[in-house]
């Protein structure tokens, strides 16, 4: 644990020292700033809304942050730790906590300008429950943006622009995905290999609050699927030596 634990500090120190985090977190800013300017918002449409930037603000983090070390230095940090699992597990981890921090200036950012406004920003009085489950919504979406950014390592597909395009398309239809299913009904034997974002459209379609429940079962479908493709990632990475 110790060394997943140095290796994370790493990720970080290296992430913040470059200027990679610096559009992401440019468009997250505004973002927020062009969702809360407008009230009264619904707590469980806004939040909603956040779930799914945030899977595309990871999914570009996730897909810059594979060219942000060399894979020299990528070498050389695994021979220190010895172990490829531990380094690319360490970046999975990472990832999450980034997202996570991510999410939580996502969800706070609503709750501090409905006090500056006077409790006047969502339709209802925002309790505690609503912030928790907004927070851990907004991040095991991240989760997934991030595991779908990071899925196709220079070393799984070399050439760049197909990896980009590839990671847009996957993207774009996992945030469209709700709306072909109601269009087109047989492609969800295609269709469920996308990522589950607009599964949260259905799940908390016209709901007011949080039920516990759907809660856990939107839990349980992101974390499946960006453990899923995390995995992925590293069983590809230790198949594809330098």
């Amino acid at each position: 644990m110790k060394t997943i634990y140095e290796l994370i500090r790493y990720h970080f120190h290296s992430y913040f020292k470059s200027s990679k985090f610096v559009m992401p977190v440019v468009i997250l800013a505004v973002v927020l700033y062009c969702m809360y300017t407008i009230m009264p918002v619904g707590i469980v449409d806004s939040f909603s809304i956040s779930c799914v930037y945030l899977f595309l603000i990871m999914v570009w983090a996730g897909l810059s942050y594979n060219t942000l070390e060399e894979p020299v230095s990528e070498q050389l940090m695994i021979l220190r730790v010895r172990s490829e699992t531990s380094y690319y597990l360490s970046c999975s981890m990472f990832l999450i906590l980034l997202g996570m921090l991510a999410a939580l200036i996502s969800t706070l950012f609503p709750v501090i300008q409905n006090l500056l406004n006077h409790r006047q920003l969502f339709l209802r009085p925002i309790e505690t429950p609503d912030v928790l489950y907004g927070w851990l919504l907004q991040s095991a979406s991240a989760f997934v943006g991030s595991s779908v950014g990071a899925l196709l390592h220079p070393r799984i597909i070399k050439d760049r622009k197909i990896a980009i395009s590839l990671t847009a398309f996957i993207a774009v239809m996992a945030v469209s995905k709700f709306g072909i299913l109601q269009e087109i009904p047989a492609s969800r034997a295609i269709l469920w290999i996308f990522p589950p974002i607009a599964e949260l459209n259905s799940i908390f379609a016209g709901e007011d609050t949080y039920s516990l429940l759907k809660v856990l079962e939107a839990l349980g479908i992101l974390s499946l699927y960006g453990a899923a493709a995390s995995s992925l990632r590293i069983w590809l990475l230790k198949k594809r030596k330098f």
